[in-house]
This record gives C-alpha cells, sequence and structure tokens, in this order.
C-alpha cells in the first residue's frame, strides 16, 4: 500500500515566510515614508507645528534603521535564527505603527474634521500593510495595535457620541483587519507548503511507480482542495461586493446623520430672520446662512459625481440674481483672503441683466470650486471674480453669460492644462503634497457646466496665475424690471482711494452707473492733493470711499488727515475693509460714516450712499425684519420627529403658519395617535426608533383599507436626500417629499396643498 509523503518541516515555511516579509519591506517602507511626508508637508502648510518635522525625523529613523535590518538580512541570513530575525522585524514594524498612532496626539490638527481625516490615513496604512506584514502575524498584529489603539484613545479623550461611534468603527476595523490578514497569512502559508509538496511530489513519481498511484490520489485531493480555495475566492468576491454596498450604505447615512444636525442650523438661521435686527446684525445672518448653505452643498457633492456619472443628476430651474450669488461667493472667502493677504475682488457691470432663471446651486457650486481653488493657491497678489454678457438675447429670451476667474497663484503647465478636468488627479505630485485635495473639484466643475450647456476653459503659466472661463446660457426672467439704479445719486462727485487698481476701477464703474462723478488716488499722499486741487478750483467732493489697508498711509491715518483740513472736515467719509478687521482704533471711533466689508457689494455701496446725502435707506432697500406675506393654515397636524432640535424648528415653522401641531416622538406613537384622533396632515420623518416613517406609513394605509376610513396625507420629512429615498417614500405610501435641511416656504408649500387656508398674515 502506497505511503503518504512526510509532512513538511514547519522551520521550512516558517524560513519561507520570514524570507517573504523582508524581500517585501522596501516597497512598504517606501510607501511610509511618502505617505509620512505627505502628511508632514500638508501640515507643515496648514498649521504651525513645531512638533511635526521631529516627528518625521524620528519615524524616518526607524523606516532606516529598518532598511538596515532588510540589508543585513539579506546579506547575512545565517547570523541569526529564523526566529530571531521575525522578533527584529515584528519590533521595527510596531514602532512604526505607534508613531503613527503617536501622530493623532502631537500633531497640531485644529477641528474634529483633521482628526477624522488622519483617522483615514491611518486606516488606510493599516489595511495597505497586509501583503507586506501578514506573512508573520507577529509582526502586523503589533503594528495594527501601534497604529489604532492611540486613535481609539485619542477619540476617547474627545468624548461625544459621534467619538464613541468612530471608536466602534475604529474597533470593527482593527478586528477585520486581523482576520483579514490572519486569512492572507494562511493562504501564503498554505500555497509554500503546496509548492513544497509538488516539488516533493514530482521527485517520488520520478523514482516510483508504485506510489504514482497515491500522488495521483493525492493529487486529486489536491484538485479538490483548490476547488475549494476557488469557492473560498468567490465568496471573497462576493463578500467584497457586499463591502462595497455597505459602503454605499455608509455614505447615505452619514449624509442624514450630518444633514439632520444641519436642519437645525439652517432651521433656526431662518426661525433668528424673520426676528427684528439692525442691518449689521442681518449681514451676519445671511452670511452664516450662506456658509450653511454652501457646507450642505459640500455634503451634496459627495453624491454628485455618482450621479453625474450615472446620468441621474437633475437640474432645477428658478428664478435668481446673478450680482447677489455672484457676491455671495466672493463673501465665503474674505477670511481666507485675510488670512493670505489676498486682494478678492468681484464686479457684476451696472448695466449687466441680473435676474435669470437657472439653477442657482449648481451655479453657486462651480463658482465656490474654482474661487476656492484661486484662493487657496494664490500666497500673494489678487483673486478676482467677473461676469460679463457675450451674447445678445435670442428667440427663447436667453442670454450666455461668461464667468471669468482669474488668480495670480502658482499656475500651471501645459503638461498639466491637459489632464485638470480628469478626476482624482491633481497637477503634479508637488501640488499634491503642498496643497492637497482630492482631484474631483474641477472634474464636477466641468460637467456640471457642461450639463448647463455650457462651456469652461482655462490659460495658465507657472508662476503667473491661472484663468479659468465659465460660459453658461440663462433664460431671463420676464419683466425683470429694477429699481432705479441713480436713487437721487445723479451729479454727485466721490473721491475713491485704494492702492488695487482693480478696485478703483470697480467703484469708479459702480458710481459711474449711477450718473455719479468720481476722481480716483492709489494712496494717502495723493487724495490729500487731490483734496487740495478741488479746493484751489472751488469743485466740490461729496464723499470720499477710502481703503482701510494701504502703504504709507492707512484708511484711518488717511481720515484723520482729511478732517484736519479747514475746507474738507465735514466730508463724508466711507471704509472699505476686509471683515475682522473693521473696528477703528480707539480715538477713532467718529471718523467715518459707515464701514463696507470688501469686496463691496453693489447694492450695500448705493444705499449707503444715499444714507450718507439723505440720511435714510431707498425705500426699496429697507431692512426691517424680512416680513413676508404668510397665508395662515388650519387644520391638525401631527409631526412625527425624534430629533429634539428639528422638533423646535418645525413647530416653530407650524406656529408661524398659525397650525399647533401635535408631536409624535417615534413611528409608533404616530400609529397610536391616528387611531385614538383624526389628523388632516402627518408630516413623517423617516429615520426614527422603535417603527421608522415607512413601517408607520404602511401601517396607517394597511389601517384606512382595513377600516375604508378616510385617506390621511402623509408628508415625508427626511435627510435621505437621493432619488431612490423619494421613491422609496411614495411608494410606502406617502404623498409628498420635503427634504432635510427644510425650508419654511418648502413646509408651507406643501401643507398649503392639504389644508385649507385663511387671511395673509405679516410675519
Amino acid at each position: 500500500m502506497p505511503t503518504r509523503p512526510p509532512a513538511l518541516p514547519l522551520a521550512t515555511v516558517r524560513r519561507d515566510l520570514v524570507r517573504l516579509l523582508y524581500s517585501q519591506a522596501p516597497a512598504g517602507l517606501a510607501v511610509t515614508a511618502f505617505n509620512a511626508l505627505v502628511v508632514t508637508l500638508a501640515i507643515s502648510h496648514f498649521y504651525v507645528a513645531p512638533l511635526v518635522w521631529p516627528w518625521f525625523s524620528a519615524l524616518l529613523v526607524v523606516l532606516l534603521l529598518r532598511a538596515l535590518l532588510v540589508s543585513l538580512h539579506s546579506r547575512r541570513q545565517e547570523t541569526f535564527s529564523v526566529e530571531r530575525w521575525a522578533a527584529l522585524f515584528a519590533i521595527g514594524a510596531a514602532v512604526t505603527g505607534f508613531a503613527w498612532g503617536l501622530s493623532m496626539f502631537i500633531l497640531p490638527w485644529e477641528s474634529f474634521t483633521d482628526e477624522v481625516l488622519l483617522s483615514f490615513v491611518i486606516a488606510g496604512m493599516v489595511a495597505g500593510a497586509i501583503p507586506s506584514l501578514a506573512p508573520c502575524l507577529s509582526s502586523y498584529i503589533p503594528y495594527l495595535l501601534g497604529a489604532l489603539l492611540p486613535v481609539a484613545l485619542r477619540m476617547a479623550l474627545m468624548g461625544g457620541q459621534f467619538a464613541l461611534f468612530f471608536i466602534v468603527l475604529i474597533l470593527m476595523f482593527g478586528i477585520y483587519m486581523i482576520f483579514a490578514a490572519r486569512a492572507y497569512h494562511n493562504a501564503v502559508r498554505r500555497a509554500f507548503e503546496l509548492r513544497d509538496a509538488n516539488a516533493e511530489l514530482v521527485a517520488e513519481l520520478t523514482q516510483e511507480t508504485e506510489r504514482t498511484r497515491a500522488l495521483n490520489a493525492r493529487l486529486q485531493g489536491e484538485v479538490e482542495q483548490r476547488r475549494r480555495i476557488a469557492d473560498e475566492l468567490e465568496l471573497a468576491k462576493n463578500e467584497a461586493e457586499s463591502a462595497s454596498v455597505a459602503k454605499s450604505e455608509f455614505v447615505a447615512n452619514m449624509s442624514h446623520e450630518i444633514r439632520t444636525p444641519m436642519n437645525g442650523v439652517l432651521g433656526m438661521i431662518e426661525l433668528l430672520s424673520q426676528t427684528e435686527m439692525d442691518a449689521r446684525q442681518r449681514g451676519f445672518v445671511e452670511v452664516a446662512r450662506t456658509s450653511s448653505e454652501s457646507l450642505l452643498n459640500v455634503l451634496n457633492a459627495i453624491l454628485d459625481f455618482s450621479k453625474i456619472e450615472a446620468g441621474k443628476l437633475d437640474l432645477e430651474s428658478a428664478p435668481f440674481d446673478i450680482r447677489a450669488l455672484s457676491e455671495e461667493v466672493a463673501a465665503l472667502f474674505t477670511a481666507n483672503v485675510q488670512a493670505a493677504q489676498i486682494e478678492l475682488t468681484c464686479f457684476v457691470p451696472p448695466t449687466l441683466p441680473t435676474r435669470v432663471i437657472g439653477d442657482p446651486t449648481r451655479l453657486r457650486q462651480i463658482l465656490t470650486n474654482l474661487l476656492g481653488n484661486a484662493v487657496k493657491f494664490t500666497r500673494d497678489g489678487e483673486v478676482s471674480l467677473k461676469v460679463r454678457r457675450i451674447s445678445e438675447v435670442d428667440a427663447e429670451n436667453r442670454i450666455t453669460l461668461e464667468f471669468i476667474i482669474r488668480d495670480s497663484g502658482i499656475g500651471m503647465n501645459p503638461e498639466q492644462l491637459n489632464h485638470l478636468y480628469e478626476p482624482f488627479r491633481q497637477a503634479d505630485g508637488s501640488m499634491t503634497r503642498k496643497y492637497g485635495g482630492t482631484g474631483l473639484g474641477l472634474a464636477i466643475t466641468k460637467r456640471l457646466t457642461e450639463l448647463m450647456g455650457g462651456t469652461i476653459d482655462a490659460d495658465s503659466q507657472p508662476n503667473r496665475g491661472t484663468e479659468f472661463r465659465v460660459r453658461v446660457p440663462l433664460e431671463l426672467q420676464p419683466n425683470a424690471g429694477g429699481h432705479p439704479e441713480s436713487a437721487g445719486l445723479d451729479g454727485r462727485c466721490a473721491l475713491i482711494v485704494d492702492d488695487n487698481e482693480t478696485n478703483r476701477q470697480i467703484l469708479s464703474h459702480y458710481l459711474d452707473g449711477w450718473g455719479m462723478r468720481s476722481s480716483a488716488a492709489c494712496d494717502g499722499p495723493q487724495a490729500l492733493d487731490l483734496l487740495a486741487i478741488a479746493s484751489s478750483e472751488g469743485r466740490q467732493i461729496d464723499v470720499a470711499l477710502l481703503d482701510m489697508q494701504m502703504p504709507q498711509m492707512d484708511g484711518f491715518a488717511l481720515a484723520e488727515a482729511i478732517h484736519n483740513l479747514p475746507d474738507w472736515r465735514g466730508l463724508p467719509l466711507l471704509l472699505l475693509s476686509s471683515p475682522g478687521s473693521m473696528e477703528p482704533p480707539d480715538g477713532r471711533t467718529n471718523l467715518f460714516l459707515f464701514c463696507l466689508s470688501k469686496p463691496v457689494r453693489h447694492a450695500s455701496l448705493r444705499d449707503s450712499l444715499y444714507q450718507v446725502f439723505y440720511g435714510t435707506t431707498p425705500g426699496y432697500a429697507r431692512m426691517p425684519p424680512q416680513k413676508t406675506s404668510v397665508i395662515k393654515l388650519r387644520g391638525r397636524v401631527l409631526l412625527v420627529e425624534d430629533n429634539p432640535v428639528n422638533q423646535k424648528v418645525a413647530q416653530s415653522m407650524l406656529k408661524r403658519f398659525g397650525v399647533d401641531a401635535e408631536l409624535a416622538e417615534n413611528g409608533q406613537v404616530a400609529v397610536d395617535r391616528c387611531v385614538e384622533a383624526h389628523y388632516d396632515v402627518v408630516l413623517m420623518d423617516v429615520q426614527m426608533p422603535v417603527m421608522d416613517g415607512l413601517d408607520a406609513t404602511r401601517a396607517l394605509r394597511e389601517r384606512e383599507r382595513l377600516r375604508g376610513s378616510g385617506h390621511v396625507p402623509i408628508i415625508a420629512m427626511t435627510a435621505n436626500a437621493t432619488q431612490s429615498d423619494r421613491d422609496a417614500c411614495l411608494a410606502a405610501g406617502m404623498d409628498d417629499y420635503i427634504p432635510k435641511p427644510v425650508k419654511g416656504a418648502q413646509l408651507h408649500a406643501a401643507l398649503a396643498a392639504w389644508l385649507p387656508g385663511g387671511e395673509g398674515s405679516e410675519d
């Protein structure tokens, strides 16, 4: 009877595994050093980080020592035993992992988002180390623990529900990585065993015919084993596909989790805007609103690219004002340019028709991406946004507008321009390391522009800046008559003092459009000379616009000098300044009538000048609390919402509509309430504990079917924002759908379709 070949010595397999470990080490060390350099350069650029370079140097020393160990192993393997070599390698891996984990405590992350980003970098390093470290689990597991335990400890010290949730994710990720490394280790070990076993079998087949039958039987067993391995690989493939689905579900869930607090932020801002405020406070609220909406747009951009790829992104058609949108986008970056000493300008010609119909959200996204890139890649100099018309009105009442975003930043070469709009690609490696980013913004920008029927192109030269030109066709609003631009400013004369030529040109254009005359000076001494000449010639200057930050003489010093001139002691002065530097020094509080934030908004400048000359705001520009006519509604409404902030927001909005809503904190309570009483409308959240909104809706519809009772309108209010989410709500039996964050106008319109209305009221 044939005999089985002897089992291969474990020492042989162990030796081969250690050899594989050392042979794959150089690539892993190089990747680790590269990633550490990328993180170090990024932190050094964005933060004052005294410990980042010592951290990088220490990590580099560890990597060099490990490289020396690899070199010694390749030349003198006999120096130590296999176990000793494995132990030395494991120590180096553990120290490397701990160095990455320690970065969570010593690197200057100023926001939770930064720490989450570094956590993902560390998680990527842990996952990517499996092929190079898993041949010996004694090397991979210390590396994993050294990297992930400090991350978990950092989250535990931060506290909070999200940090606890993140710790659970880290734990699950670590367990999954250990199982994955173990599976990889077993597969490699088994491959070595099979390799050596097959070699031994071939040797025996050449020696004995009798043993051939036994070996054939064993080979048949190996075939069966490989078939099982193939089945396992198929199973692993299915698990990987399931993981991809889980990732998509995770993105959707995170979108929901972020939208829920955003609903509270935007809702409270909307309610705050209905209260009594002065113009300055209303300006602050407006910036908070536009910033919150921009943050929501960033969240939406997470899903935009996949929607565009799938051809499922729909454009809206709504009336909006080009001037207001452009100025709001520019205002988002005022803090960034102030910190970088960049002059930011925004110019929409006074004669340009600005009231159009299109997709303001996507146009805002395009301009935000391009202007954000311009600010990011400009160290000093100027960033400008200019809008102009490049076509006349066609038969369909459409015009084509061109948005020009120009900067004086680092620029690009022709090769970089050729790959500018490729997704997930940066201009070059050094830019990636220094400036960061995913390379997705311009790809989305180009595709959004094309979806809107427009085009985008760019010109750039290294170290001389970049210019993007976006051309978009838009429909003019019918009968879009504006307020009289002059507003009683005709014939007035203004002095403009600004060291930036572009700002002087923009202000001159605005003043000319209102029928005013203007003269311009580039600094304080020249302005004083112009005033002296005007005095000698008997010419009147009615107002002066002074930039605050100028060489030789700043705006405050110039204002004091003007007030000391006998002929110009009473000259009204307006200060043009960047946000954050608007407060005059002590003793200079009465130098200026108004302080306007740069880039100066067209309407703000016009209304301020009107107040200078007439002592009041023009009627069309007054902003006592924004009062809109709201038609009161009547009926019983059940609000089903588990989040306390969203409950308060929705109840406040409903009260403004004249509706006192009853509250249910989950779907089961809502079903019980509907059994006990009749409601005219149910506002139903979707994700809730105990019973979610979809199951509650199905239960209510089934009850209506069995009892033959009347149909109760159910309106979904959910942070899930995809088309499939909307379809799921309607399929469950809901009648309408309102995405979160909920806006008052949307909620009122949805309720008005089902509730009777009363008389309009001022709110």
